[in-house]
């Protein structure tokens, strides 16, 4: 059982939960930040990975989703999210419409698979497969 521990990190004034997690699509692959959100029903990601990772945005389940900053057009889709060396399938939002600075990991799927232990006095995040 694979488990680690991930430092918060800065943004302006303030300290995240952030991992870097490797998005996967077909063959094409992009590693990236990602905010782990409990507060986020599902993934949430800006329409340029969906570019990136050659996804048709616009083939997606099309949805309305509510964010901090109110409603979006949002468009579902099925990746693969990759921690330590497991590939986890996910089904996740991308948006043209999404402007917060960091991209989601929300509680489904992913956090369905891992054990998340946030220690918020201690600005650590430790995540067990």
């Amino acid at each position: 059982m694979t488990s680690n521990k991930f430092y918060y990190q800065p943004i302006g004034i303030k300290q995240y939960p952030l991992i870097p997690v490797t998005l996967h699509h077909l063959s094409n692959a992009i590693s990236i930040s990602a905010l782990i959100d409990s507060g986020a029903d599902f993934g949430c990601f800006k329409a340029e990975l969906a570019d990136e990772l050659g996804i048709p945005l616009e083939r997606g389940e099309k949805r309305e989703i509510t964010t901090v900053g109110g409603k979006i057009t949002a468009y579902m889709h099925n990746i693969e999210v990759q921690l330590f060396d497991k590939k986890i399938k996910c089904q996740v939002a991308f948006s043209r419409e999404f402007r917060f600075h960091l991209n989601i990991l929300g509680r489904q799927d992913f956090f369905n698979a891992h054990q998340i232990l946030f220690k918020e006095k201690e600005k650590i995040v430790e995540i067990t497969e």
